[in-house]
């Protein structure tokens, strides 16, 4: 509204209004940002709706800042979506400065806000890669914390991209069997949905598979029994031969030791190998030199009786 007052020098007066005489319109809008909560990395968009801009500056709040000029704006009305990732978890108040075609300017501020979250790091506690089959092993979360608790926890046993089990707690036990190369995968989330994933590997290794067969089972005493090692997967390189009576062999070229036993009985003999990557088995033949003496018996089955 303009208002002007004239005053004549005798001290007459007169007033005149004019109501919404000057009109200055400049530019106006909204804008909204979504999503509103984001974990570090992740991307937030900003929407404006404009009206009567032919330019409009989006300052992120960080330093960052896009540019829109007529070549988007007509002056009008004008919807304008940028997007940006943020470099680190802070909350961020984005503003939008509009300008008109007459150079006026107008702030748009403090009308939404984008909340970046730290992300977690996952990460599994360093320990042997390699175990001698069947093998447990208890694998130790060692992720750490972003801007809040860990409360998922996704693990994946896989061999040759085929998952073969999961887990779902923070520290899972798994037994690995066999010749293989796992594959592991851990995936956390924190109670603000943030992820991170890591992964790892682990070789089982089935080692050597011990088995034996004696030249002779049963006699008497003193007897020589020689031993003959059938162990088959990967190659021995030491054995230790247990023989039952006390005596012990053990030595890295014993595949056909010979053994003498002195005395009659039963004995149980069992056979450990080691490989080269330092797995050992043990197999056990339960009585399995038999050794004994007849005894000799006379009788008759008419012990008195006449000469013709």
């Amino acid at each position: 509204d303009v208002w002007m007052v004239a005053t004549h020098e005798d001290g007459c007066r007169d007033t005149i209004l004019r109501e919404e005489y000057i009109f200055v319109a400049g530019p106006n809008g909204t804008y909204d940002v979504f999503p509103n909560a984001i974990c570090e990395g992740e991307e937030i968009c900003i929407q404006t709706e404009i009206l009567g801009a032919v330019s409009a500056i989006i300052l992120y709040d960080d330093g960052g800042t896009s540019v829109f000029d007529t070549t988007t704006l007509t002056g009008g009305v004008d919807t304008i979506l940028s997007c940006y990732t943020y470099g680190s978890p802070d909350l961020y108040f984005p503003v939008v400065v509009l300008t008109d075609a007459q150079g006026c300017s107008f702030t748009l501020r403090d009308q939404d806000s984008a909340q970046v979250f730290s992300r977690p790091s996952a990460a599994i506690a360093p320990q042997d890669s390699f175990g001698c089959a069947p093998f447990g092993l208890t694998l130790l979360d060692a992720s750490i914390l972003g801007d809040t608790t860990i409360s998922i926890w996704d693990w994946d046993f896989s061999i040759n991209d085929s998952t073969v089990d999961s887990a779902s707690v923070q520290n899972p036990f798994y037994s690995f069997t066999g010749d293989q190369l796992y594959d592991i995968e851990l995936i956390i989330e924190d109670n603000n949905g943030c992820r991170d994933t890591t992964r790892t590997t682990f070789t089982s290794y089935e080692g050597a598979i011990p088995d034996f067969f004696a030249n002779d089972t049963t006699g008497c005493a003193p007897f020589a029994v020689t031993f003959n090692d059938q162990s088959t997967n990967a190659p021995p390189i030491s054995w230790t031969w247990i023989f039952g009576d006390g005596d012990t062999l053990q030595g890295s070229q014993l595949t056909t030791p010979t053994h003498i036993y002195q005395q009659d009985g039963l004995y149980t003999v069992t056979l450990i190998v080691s490989d080269g990557l330092g797995c050992s088995d043990t197999v056990t033949r339960v009585d399995y030199i038999n050794l004994f003496r007849p005894e000799a018996d006379v009788y008759a089955d008419q012990p008195v009786t006449c000469n013709p």
